[in-house]
């Protein structure tokens, strides 16, 4: 499969959360519907989620864990990511 190349922000934001795998984070983003949503996550491999990821190919999402469930966020959308006591905000 091929990956949808997405701009240099989108790439850092996911490489920092790739980097802090395991520790949980909030994450602030804007639905598909306009819509703002936070979500309180991690990310990193979990023993028993072994279903079809259908956006895995497309490189601005992100799969995070969360209470709910596994969700999928666009990358490209965020807008705030508080991790271990800093708060980044994004335009």
């Amino acid at each position: 499969m091929n990956t949808v190349p997405t701009d240099a922000v989108t790439r850092q934001i996911k490489a920092l959360l790739k980097a802090n795998a395991g520790k949980f984070f909030t994450v602030t983003f804007q639905k598909k519907d306009g819509t703002e949503r936070t979500l309180n996550c991690q990310h990193g491999h979990f023993k028993g989620h072994d279903g079809v990821n259908t956006v895995a190919h497309i490189e601005k999402y992100l799969t995070v864990h969360t209470a709910e469930g596994f969700k999928n966020v666009d990358c490209s959308k965020v807008k705030q990511i508080k991790m271990g006591g800093k708060v980044m905000t994004f335009s």
